[in-house]
């Protein structure tokens, strides 16, 4: 089943303004992210087919995963390949960081998120400007790596499985 919604964007959630595509809240998606963020191939699967059912892309959108804390993609690369077989949509793994302490240990541990450049993101590869990049994640929560990853892509997209419903700060 091969679909892309639409030729216009069109937000599921928006969180101060910013337009996020999204599954849906995280209360709902819990379970099904830290599936993923483990590597589950069947959760993977799911995610995939839900993203690829209710996330309207456009039809230039170019998946980009997000770099987990090693520094490169992985469940989220696996997650936009899976899009991608459903979508048709083009993945580029363009997206690069630097191993670095996972932001869900910060927060659990209750220390301070760093400044974005804890993140060490950079472009690895050109993207073509006739396409839309999105960057995707299995969720976003306090908003910090996607701003940091938004610093570095300019005009992309943030897309999610799931968005923290009690995003306070984001993008801005």
């Amino acid at each position: 089943m091969r679909r892309i919604a639409s030729s216009e964007v069109r937000n599921l959630q928006v969180s101060n303004g910013l337009e996020i595509l999204s599954v849906g809240e995280y209360s709902t998606y819990r379970e099904l992210c830290h599936r993923v963020k483990t590597g589950e191939r069947s959760s993977i699967q799911e995610a995939a087919h839900l993203m690829a059912e209710r996330i309207p892309f456009l039809l230039t959108s170019v998946l980009i995963p997000m770099p987990s804390h090693l520094g490169y993609a992985t469940d989220t690369l696996e997650l936009c390949n899976e899009v991608s077989n459903l979508t048709g949509l083009y993945v580029i793994d363009a997206l690069q960081g630097i191993e670095r302490e996972s932001l869900y240990y910060l927060k659990r541990d209750e220390k301070d998120v760093p400044d974005p450049s804890f993140f060490g993101f950079q472009l690895a590869c050109d993207i073509p400007a006739e396409l839309t990049p999105v960057i995707v994640d299995n969720v976003i929560a306090t908003g910090q790596t996607m701003k940091a990853a938004l610093a570095a892509v300019r005009k992309a997209i943030p897309c999610a499985i799931a968005v923290d419903n009690s995003l306070h700060r984001i993008i801005s």
